[in-house]
């Protein structure tokens, strides 16, 4: 039986509850809207023909009664679409807030259709504007179908009420609740698929861009797989050939410099030997985690070459101190004092920079400037070992 009912009054999964009732009530504000503009329009219209002299008055006797309906529907249309143009320059308005505005706005549509059609029947037997009422808010408005049936059904008591009041027959009123109660039910079922329709749509549209976010996630996850190196965390060779093609095509563009700086732990190998590959993984990193420091410090990148070697990209830097800048990376190295015994330069790990800084041409090919940077640090590391 529960399960009936939540299928009937469809229930919104507990994990778009939120989004799917906010995306509802605001288009239901914005159908309300343009559906008001046309009633004010056909009313303004009806209550000037309503001045028209004729010489068969289409209202008789009944007549100040229609045209203070007339008056109050026009009245009631111009607040509620000065309030929904005021709702819509104000978009943090909560969600239950607007959803009361719209039961309101409902709600006394619905009463007035019904009052003006009581006084239809009482002069013409007639309920055309409340019928014409229920179904128009079934296919302008989305609301749970539970809240649009009790808003039925309060409206459907006062109009049944207020048929026995004006006295009409037995026959009379049994006809007329037998007729807005057939409208009724067709309203709701109206409503209801229709907001049932929109519930399976806004999940089917949520479930694919779950389904895109995750694979532009996996995307991203795999391309940062394929351009940083696994034990460092700094970019890979393939990634490095990308940022040196793209900085020397900016550098080009914006006349500025390029520094190429190319790094090589000392004696390396005889760390491994002493050491062991695993602490000659941690060294790695360690010099690694002051290099990607000083890159992020100069707007630069910071990649792993190979092995024991990393290249420095410093796009754009117009700065007199920078190679001392650079060049201070080797006490910061030999401060982390990981000892190096065998090396017979200095007791702790240190480094040799070479670098090379120009501004970009056309007819040079960027990887010049890596060739010459590693010839600079050729010639350093052959100065610190002889």
């Amino acid at each position: 039986m529960r399960k009936f009912l939540e299928d009937l009054f469809v229930k919104i999964p507990k994990e778009y509850k939120d989004e799917f009732e906010r995306e509802a009530t605001l288009n239901s504000l914005k159908n309300s809207a343009h559906f008001l503009k046309w009633i004010l329009l056909i009313e303004i219209i009806v209550t000037i023909v309503s001045f028209v002299p004729m010489s068969k008055p289409l209202y008789g006797t009944s007549l100040k009664y229609y045209r203070g309906m007339y008056f109050l529907l026009i009245a009631m249309v111009i607040f509620y679409i000065i309030l929904f143009r005021n709702i819509n320059k104000h978009k943090n308005i909560k969600t239950k807030k607007l959803q009361n505005i719209i039961l309101f706005h409902i709600l006394s549509g619905l009463i007035w259709s019904a009052g003006i059609s009581i006084i239809d029947q009482i002069y013409n037997r007639e309920a055309t504007v409340y019928l014409t009422f229920i179904v128009a808010i079934a296919l302008v408005v989305y609301i749970k179908p539970k809240l649009l049936l009790i808003v039925y059904g309060l409206v459907q008591v006062f109009f049944v009420s207020m048929r026995f009041i004006i006295n009409g027959t037995e026959a009379e009123v049994f006809a007329s609740t037998l007729n807005t109660s057939v409208f009724i039910v067709i309203g709701w079922v109206i409503e209801r698929h229709l907001y049932k329709n929109r519930l399976e749509n806004f999940i089917k549209t949520k479930i694919i861009e779950e389904k895109n976010l995750e694979l532009k996630r996996a995307n991203e996850k795999l391309e940062t797989i394929s351009c940083v190196d696994s034990l460092t965390n700094l970019y890979n060779r393939r990634k490095l050939d990308i940022i040196i093609d793209e900085q020397w095509k900016n550098a080009i563009n914006e006349n500025i410099e390029l520094f190429l700086v190319m790094i090589d732990i000392d004696y390396f190998k005889k760390y491994n030997d002493t050491y062991g590959h695993i602490a000659g993984d941690g060294c790695i990193i360690e010099i690694s985690n002051v290099l990607k420091d000083f890159c992020e410090d100069h707007s630069g990148f910071a990649a792993r070459y190979g092995g024991d070697e990393f290249c420095l990209v410093l796009p754009g830097i117009h700065n007199a101190t920078l190679i001392d800048e650079i060049m201070s990376l080797k006490s910061k190295v030999r401060n982390l004092e990981m000892l190096n015994e065998l090396s017979p330069i200095d007791k702790y790990v240190t480094i040799s920079i070479g670098i090379y800084n120009d501004s970009p041409k056309k007819d040079i090919k960027p990887w010049s400037f890596v060739v010459k940077a590693d010839q600079e640090l050729y010639k350093n590391k052959l100065k610190r070992e002889f």
